[in-house]
């Protein structure tokens, strides 16, 4: 009988490690795909702010009907960068409710001699919750990107 325990025991375990690593791994793709298209339109948006300042002066004095795009394409690049930098914020919340959950699933298979309540019990619906902000800040800042090149291009098409 004691063998039998500590067969299911050991079962019991190695299932556990395989939810635990499964957990772990898929914490850790999200989160570098996440922080990667994150710093992609943070990067974009910023440079794109920084070279319009960069250009300004020398435009301002020699073209001034392109100049005159320069303050609203920086300005779409701006609220862009704002964007990215909100749903960057957003991401390590999300990340943190979506890890807290994985938590509560191993809980939930094994909870012990049952006396502990779920660590997190609310974290998947949070999770839920919070992705659409995040990905909706994240295309924002996409568009507004694309926005402000559209509307440096169509500047520059008049000279």
């Amino acid at each position: 009988m004691a063998d039998r325990d500590e067969m299911k025991f050991q079962s019991d375990l190695k299932r556990w490690e395989m939810m635990y690593q499964s957990a772990l791994h898929s914490d850790r793709m999200a989160g570098d795909i996440g922080v990667f298209t994150l710093k992609t339109t943070i990067v974009t948006n910023g440079a794109a702010l920084i070279a319009i300042l960069a250009a300004y002066p020398n435009l301002h004095a020699e073209h001034a009907n392109v100049a005159a795009v320069l303050p609203c394409a920086g300005r779409l690049f701006l609220i862009g960068l704002i964007a990215a930098m909100a749903a960057a914020a957003i991401a390590y919340f999300y990340q943190s409710a979506v890890t807290a959950g994985e938590w509560n699933k191993i809980h939930e298979a094994y909870p012990g001699d049952g006396s502990t309540p779920p660590p997190f019990p609310h974290a998947h619906k949070a999770s839920r919750i919070i992705v659409y902000p995040m990905i909706g800040l994240a295309f924002l800042s996409f568009g507004l990107f694309c926005a402000g090149g559209w509307t440096l291009i169509s500047g520059f098409a008049t000279v």
